[in-house]
């Protein structure tokens, strides 16, 4: 799961049949909920990190993935190896999307308010800014596809929740998920009521 960064619900399932044929000769362990909070009781206090679940926007895909929730040297190893202003300029990313009304920003607009921009704030060449959003592609911080530009990716979902709402991401207070990418809930306003994350519950 480390190595992946991030594991559908399908492929944890997988993980966990795998590894319960190796060592579980009883087969009592293969509870996928169950298995993941008995980690957590000895991950979360020994190292600062957890295996979360959460779901890819307000009805997506349910993603697994193990957080850093500890700033110590342990958790810090399997966080983020990121310099301050890669993480800035990942932070610009994101609320560039989340600002957005469908959760998508083309290759121009990243042109044209993240890459020369940040190059220039950061004294860092336009092109080495371009390369990093692609980095943040490949380690599923963000997603691309060649119709609408980049989105959120599961990564982002996982680890930085709390971030995206103070960003402005809403969320629906029917299900608690966030809403970035999947705008077409809002037509069903009436079912689904939207808030900001400053609101109350």
């Amino acid at each position: 799961m480390l190595a992946s960064s991030v594991l559908t619900e399908t492929e944890a399932e997988q993980l966990l049949v795998e590894i319960a044929q190796q060592f579980d000769s009883n087969g009592k362990d293969r509870e996928l909920h169950k298995t993941i909070k008995k980690i957590n009781k000895s991950l979360k206090p020994l190292v600062g990190l957890e295996i979360v679940k959460r779901s890819h926007d307000a009805h997506g895909d349910v993603y697994y993935g193990v957080v850093n929730t500890d700033g110590d040297v342990v958790a810090e190893k399997y966080g983020s190896s990121f310099e301050a202003w890669e993480l800035e300029v990942l932070r610009a990313v994101v609320q560039q999307i989340v600002s957005t009304e469908d959760g998508f920003v083309s290759h121009q607009e990243l042109e044209n308010q993240i890459y020369e921009t940040c190059g220039k704030k950061y004294k860092k060449d336009p092109l080495q800014v371009r390369r990093l959003v692609q980095l943040f592609r490949e380690q599923k911080w963000l997603v691309h596809d060649n119709r609408n530009g980049f989105s959120l990716g599961a990564r982002s979902f996982l680890e930085i929740e709390t971030e995206l709402f103070a960003l402005g991401a809403a969320k629906c207070s029917k299900t608690n998920q966030l809403v970035v990418k999947d705008r077409s809930l809002w037509q069903f306003s009436e079912t689904f009521v939207f808030k900001n994350s400053e609101e109350e519950e």
